[in-house]
């Protein structure tokens, strides 16, 4: 499974994701995604969903099956 996404950090022209059932726990490299408009996230180790808050372009976003303390 993948577990560090940081590589794509500076690909900001994606639109669309698929991390389901790796091992992400880290979401700050997606944080300058500006045009992602797809992210599955699903079955996954986060906690903190703060990286992607300002991610405005989001369309659709999978959560399920993670560890989230606070919402």
């Amino acid at each position: 499974p993948l577990s560090d996404i940081s590589p794509l950090a500076d690909l900001t022209s994606l639109e669309s994701l698929d991390f389901f059932q790796q091992n992400i726990s880290d979401l700050s490299p997606l944080s300058n995604l500006e045009n992602l408009k797809y992210l599955v996230l699903s079955h996954n180790s986060i906690t903190d969903l703060s990286p992607i808050s300002k991610l405005i372009s989001l369309e659709s976003l999978e959560l399920s099956d993670n560890n989230f303390s606070d919402l």
